[in-house]
């Protein structure tokens, strides 16, 4: 057992350099080295999930859907590559929070299979929070919401929206307010 927790323990900490990399440096306050280490950890997470399936998508033929993500990716990491230049990230982090709720708009619009993708609308609340403070997570998604709204309401029909039941919107909508 403990032939196997050296390896652990060393990719651990390789992960912990890596995010402290992105916070370390010249003196910051408490505030900004958290949403910098909040920041680096979505993306770091979100780059690996989200090269394999950009390729994915541009290999089966859905060119839009793997272009999308293909920007999304090489957006976040150039965000990466920025943090060492960058002094505040607070535009940043608002850039890449108005990415993440374009492209979970995009997912919602586009239903997936039986509206599957509804579900990750759901996270953006927590995202915005963490990465903004309460009041300006709260601004992005209320807003949020009211696009969902229009999307439901049936406004954006001409762009092809997923046709979801009326219990389903109810369900999300509930959760999500």
């Amino acid at each position: 057992m403990e032939f196997m927790m050296k390896p652990m323990n060393r990719i651990a900490q390789r992960m912990w350099d890596t995010l402290s990399s992105f916070t370390e440096g010249w003196e910051r306050g408490f505030e900004e080295r958290r949403r910098r280490t909040v920041l680096a950890f979505f993306l770091i997470i979100g780059l690996f999930l989200i090269f394999p399936f950009a390729f994915f998508h541009l290999s089966k033929g859905r060119i839009l859907r793997g272009l999308i993500l293909l920007s999304l990716g090489i957006i976040q990491g150039a965000t990466l590559i920025s943090f060492r230049v960058v002094d505040r990230v607070e535009n940043l982090c608002r850039g890449n929070v108005l990415l993440m709720g374009a492209y979970f708009l995009f997912l919602l619009v586009m239903g997936g299979s039986h509206g599957s993708r509804i579900f990750w609308m759901l996270l953006f609340p927590l995202f915005a929070s963490f990465l903004l403070g309460k009041e300006e997570g709260f601004f992005w998604s209320a807003l949020t919401f009211i696009l969902c709204l229009v999307v439901f309401s049936g406004l954006a029909s001409f762009i092809g929206t997923f046709p979801y039941e009326r219990e389903v919107i109810t369900r999300f909508l509930l959760a999500y307010g």
